[in-house]
């Protein structure tokens, strides 16, 4: 299949955030055998001119215009491509008869702005995807957006160690965080680290002082486990992308039961808590048998059985052509 994946290419951030959500999508469209021309819709925009970011805007849309003309898509999806205009959809389905366009999107639908921008877009696309399930998936429906449920990818390629394996750790809890120091999830945190005065514990990211590439993976391989804990913790089946970071790296993972992830992962393959007393005390008692080591493996291996790159990506296209999903163990999210 001839495939257009819009979405962010390598500058600024995305420099160092390679192994991001739609990159894994873009390798599983690609290892599946389709035709896949990566179009970095904000890099075009820069590209064509900086000075003035409307002409850029107009420019790239152009860009991706004449890319379809030649290349004809049967599939284009969007990921955060906020510089690709309504207009230019309608024109690429004049360009290509019978292409579908989908919007996917990994930002937490419970914020005002996020919900805004997928209604809008859904009504202008075939199909959307988000990772948030329950009320705020529910909401998205009630507006008339075709809407799905689907999970965060790991990329084996990307998450490429073995964190259960490293033998030398300075770190027994690590937790990646870009929120300011404030902020309730650092509280969470302080209240494990006082509860739990035998774990070394160590916290990254505050006021958005990202660890990013290399540097980010190192921190991961020298850690024991890893704290999963997203800006909305009560929300079904929603996590930040971190989340395949982490259990594609190997690290023993805990995780709120409150998301509902023990759909998918069994007690061996994840330490879920309910408090920050009830982590602090699992965390103590895995750090001191080493019970860890088997559960990061034992969870790895769950996560990229069910939410590996490709698999996602064979879900993208099934769901995107309403072929029957009901395989897929998220299908009736």
């Amino acid at each position: 299949m001839r495939i257009i994946l819009c979405g962010p290419g390598y500058k600024n951030k995305f420099a160092g955030f390679y192994y991001s959500y739609d990159k894994k999508f873009l390798n599983g469209l690609i290892r599946e055998g389709h035709n896949v021309v990566h179009f970095r819709d904000r890099d075009e925009s820069r590209i064509a001119h900086t000075a003035v970011p409307p002409i850029g805007r107009a420019r790239s849309n152009l860009s991706l215009l004449e890319i379809c003309a030649h290349f004809r898509p049967e599939l284009v999806a969007l990921f955060h491509a906020d510089v690709v205009t309504d207009a230019t959809l309608d024109a690429i389905r004049k360009l290509s008869p019978g292409c579908r366009i989908v919007n996917v999107d990994c930002d937490a639908l419970i914020d005002g702005h996020v919900m805004k921008r997928m209604v809008a877009r859904g009504t202008r696309v075939d199909a959307s995807f988000v990772t948030t399930g329950g009320e705020p998936l529910a909401r998205l429906r009630a507006a008339g957006v075709k809407a799905s449920y689907i999970p965060n990818p790991t990329d084996a390629s990307m998450e490429d160690i073995d964190a259960f394996a490293v033998e030398e750790k300075s770190t027994d809890l690590m937790y990646v965080s870009s929120y300011g120091p404030g902020a309730s999830q650092w509280a969470f945190l302080e209240e494990v680290t006082r509860r739990a005065p035998k774990v070394r514990i160590i916290g990254h990211g505050a006021s958005k002082r990202r660890l990013l590439g290399r540097a980010y993976f190192e921190a991961l391989a020298a850690a024991k486990c890893a704290l999963n804990w997203s800006k909305y913790n009560d929300v079904p089946f929603y996590s930040s992308d971190r989340i395949a970071q982490l259990f594609g790296s190997g690290l023993c993972v805990c995780l709120p039961r409150s998301i509902g992830y023990q759909r998918f992962l069994g007690e061996d393959d994840a330490v879920f808590f309910s408090s920050a007393a009830d982590l602090a005390q699992r965390l103590t008692a895995i750090i001191a048998d080493g019970s860890w080591r088997d559960i990061g493996r034992s969870g790895r291996d769950r996560y990229r059985k069910l939410f590996n790159e490709r698999r996602l990506a064979r879900y993208l296209i099934a769901a995107s052509f309403g072929e029957d999903v009901r395989g897929y163990e998220w299908s009736d999210i």
